[in-house]
């Protein structure tokens, strides 16, 4: 068994570092006078907390636009002192919700999943909690106070957390049910127009999401491209599943991006938007259906055809009739959600399904004040089906999602050398993820524009390709920044191992990952391009309290790959590691330090690599 507890903290002299706060332009609107949603000065990408010293939780929220008449999403980050904390209380006017663990059991798409990983073998993961809460049964238009306490080791409580005061939104003014206007759920009618025609009409003098919902009932809805209005939301009712026409036509050409709409699109500067559901699923028919697995809990997943470009004829469906031909196949196929230039977006609900894109599932850009929240992203194994992907995107929250993904789950960045300019990827919470089948949760390959301050806490993968990835090449230009990664739980990450988990036998299906990865040598994506004048770099990332479990090492790779040229930078400190191989490895310009600095470590082996401190009465 091999684990992993680190500290790094690298960073490079000739990069300077913006310290600057954010601007109050960030900050989302609010109803009324509170001010309740997250916003960037509530992540804490540098690892040491808010300087408060106390055991107290920080920065409690409510992720942009995650709450409705009845019922509201909380979040909130560990405190300053959090090692003898074991869970968190909610209160709402004083009393007592309850825990966060039991409201996740019952409310959160990862909350079984997060339980019965920390039940295999309790002792060596870290401690990794529930930092969200649903509170149901509001009232609207009204107005709360909530706060939230540290549950300690003795099951005494911190004192509370600085009161979060919430006026609920209004009843909905309009709701349009899409089966009273002309849509048929019958899985073969084309509802295109009936659809679109809800939408606009809807749509006509809203002011807010809360003044128009376009309802989706339970029944399947056979649709083309849609295209959403500011201040709206989509609601999918619990057995409703939007389903995305097979047929390329139905996906008409956007001339200004030269690419196929997505089944579901934004319109031009675009503002409050949310898409939410129950239980509702939408399926943008992308690929064939290769087999329905029951995972680890018991849950049924739909895994799909692998597929490619060679094999997208016989093995696509959407895919298929959107590629006319091999050079086409990175351009031709359509995204499920396409969301551009939208300030305050909300996806998710209280349990979302999104499946079988023909390319990626939600590409987010050029927007501000987004927050993704219990969806199950489940696209295994389609070739380029990623979860989420952000570029130009400030002040994100990723919470409480499922990832069994045909690539990234999650991918941040723009930018490719001298071509880079857009604005930076900044402001991220990932929270409460559960990555199961991915290629993890990844930076780049595109990082021209830059990805930074960004808070990765108490995320589980099982059975990924990686787990963080860093990945580009030094012609890009840019880099990563200011990232903070803590409590984090690792099992068969980058290994081909079988293993039993709760009772069943999962098998590792991965090809060359890692646990983690810094990478330079990333080969995918295109090389034409000016190189930019500073190479990549990556800088300012802190680690500590990760436990990586990789079964049997004979079947599994490295635990870390850091891989590229290392120049002009600080010793790299690294604490409590275990059963770990450095291979070759070359640094050059580090004042006269070391390259590494090791304390609490055993049983390390070095192969082609300079001097390190290595006190021996460090190792076993």
């Amino acid at each position: 068994m091999g684990m992993v507890i680190l500290q790094i903290s690298t960073t490079t002299e000739q990069d300077p570092i913006d310290n600057s706060p954010p601007s109050p332009a960030d900050a989302p609107p609010t109803e009324g006078s509170d001010s309740p949603f997250c916003s960037s000065s509530d992540v804490d990408s540098s690892c040491s907390g808010f300087g408060t010293g106390t055991n107290v939780p920080q920065a409690v929220c409510v992720p942009i636009l995650a709450y409705e008449p009845s019922k509201v999403f909380l979040t909130w980050t560990q405190p300053d002192v959090a090692d003898d904390v074991v869970g968190y209380n909610v209160y709402k006017d004083g009393q007592l919700l309850g825990n966060s663990r039991n409201n996740s059991m019952q409310n959160s798409v990862v909350g079984r999943y997060f339980d019965t990983f920390l039940k295999e073998e309790p002792e060596f993961y870290p401690k990794i909690l529930f930092n969200t809460f649903w509170v149901k049964g509001l009232k609207p238009k009204t107005k709360y106070t909530f706060t939230v306490r540290s549950v300690l080791s003795n099951g005494e409580e911190s004192e509370d957390s600085k009161p979060l005061i919430v006026t609920t939104p209004t009843n909905y003014k309009k709701i349009v049910d899409i089966s009273k206007v002309g849509a048929v759920g019958d899985g073969k009618t084309m509802n295109t127009k009936a659809i679109q025609d809800a939408i606009n009409n809807c749509a006509i003098g809203s002011l807010s999401p809360y003044d128009c919902k376009i309802r989706i009932p339970r029944g399947t809805f056979l649709t083309g491209s849609i295209t959403l209005k500011s201040n709206m939301t989509l609601e999918l009712a619990s057995g409703a599943v939007l389903l995305g026409s097979p047929n390329s036509n139905d996906y008409p050409m956007i001339p200004r991006l030269n690419m196929p709409s997505a089944l579901i699109n934004d319109p031009l500067h675009s503002q409050n938007l949310r898409i939410v559901s129950s239980g509702g699923i939408i399926d943008n028919n992308g690929w064939k259906k290769d087999a329905t697995i029951i995972d680890e809990i018991g849950n049924p997943l739909p895994h799909y055809v692998k597929g490619s470009a060679q094999t997208v004829k016989q093995n696509g469906v959407l895919a298929a009739s959107q590629v006319t031909s091999k050079d086409k196949y990175g351009s031709a196929r359509s995204k499920m959600l396409l969301l551009l230039g939208i300030t305050n977006l909300h996806i998710g609900g209280t349990n979302l399904t999104l499946r079988n894109p023909s390319m990626m599932t939600m590409a987010i850009g050029n927007s501000r004040n987004i927050s993704v929240v219990n969806t199950r992203f489940t696209t295994f194994d389609i070739n380029n089906g990623d979860g989420i992907d952000l570029g130009d995107a400030s002040n994100v929250q990723i919470l409480s999602n499922l990832y069994d993904t045909g690539d990234d789950a999650i991918a941040m960045g723009t930018g490719q050398g001298k071509r880079s300019n857009s604005l930076p990827v900044e402001f991220v919470v990932i929270r409460n993820n559960y990555f199961r089948h991915s290629h993890g949760c990844s930076f780049g390959g595109n990082l021209g524009d830059w990805v930074q301050d960004v808070l990765i806490e108490d995320n589980i993968h099982l059975m990924s390709d990686n787990g963080i990835r860093m990945k580009a090449r030094k012609e890009i230009g840019g880099g990563v920044r200011r990232v903070c990664i803590r409590n984090i739980g690792m099992k068969g990450v980058g290994t081909t191992n079988s293993f039993t988990y709760n009772g069943k036998t999962l098998s590792g299906n991965t090809i060359n990952g890692y646990p983690l990865i810094f990478t330079l040598k990333y080969a995918d994506g295109s090389t034409n391009f000016p190189a930019a004048d500073t190479p990549t770099v990556y800088t300012d990332v802190k680690m500590h309290d990760l436990s990586i479990d990789q079964i049997d090492t004979n079947h599994a790779s490295g635990s870390i790959l850091i891989d590229g040229t290392l120049d002009n930078m600080h010793s790299a400190k690294i604490s409590q590691l275990k059963l770990s191989v450095f291979d070759t490895l070359e640094t050059d310009n580090i004042g006269g330090d070391p390259p590494f600095k090791f304390a609490q470590c055993s049983k390390l082996t070095f192969n082609n690599v300079p001097a390190v401190i290595n006190p021996q009465s460090n190792y076993s």
